[in-house]
């Protein structure tokens, strides 16, 4: 994903080359993914914004094979990454404390990060782990990321 989604884009449109013009947004499990990528290839994006999203990996029923659980596990689990070194990212996160799935691993990933990772952090009381909460949160995500990162500015 961090290579081929940007490489596709790239041969279909006219777009920035460099990292500051380039961001992840997603919400649950899509919001680990726009969390991951800047945070695991910070040379290739600046910014993620983040919806309910989770920081820790959720296999589900999908494990990986037991030899690459480990180390994947390590090196997917950002609560970690930020604890041990914070790329030069920016994130916009949005949860609330309520949602059972994104809360825990959010507050945790909030108690580790820190320079030079910037993080404007949303955390609402109650929304649940639900678009009536997301859906504003990406408006403000994407207003966020005009204002923050140099290649998304009007």
């Amino acid at each position: 994903m961090a290579q081929d989604v940007p490489n596709q884009v790239r041969t279909r449109f006219r777009v920035m080359q460099q990292r500051t013009a380039w961001a992840w947004l997603g919400y649950s499990a899509g919001g680990w993914c726009a969390a991951m990528m800047p945070m695991t290839h910070p040379d290739r994006f600046a910014a993620g914004v983040v919806l309910g999203g989770y920081f820790r990996p959720w296999w589900g029923t999908s494990k990986p094979p037991a030899d690459q659980a480990d180390a994947l596990a390590r090196r997917l689990d950002l609560v970690d990454v930020a604890r041990r070194a914070c790329p030069r990212v920016a994130l916009y996160v949005q949860t609330a404390k309520d949602d059972k799935a994104s809360w825990p691993t959010t507050n945790a990933f909030l108690g580790r990060v820190h320079a030079p990772m910037a993080v404007t952090a949303e955390v609402n009381q109650r929304g649940g782990h639900s678009f009536n909460l997301w859906v504003p949160g990406m408006v403000r995500g994407v207003q966020w990321l005009g204002r923050t990162v140099p290649g998304f500015a009007p």
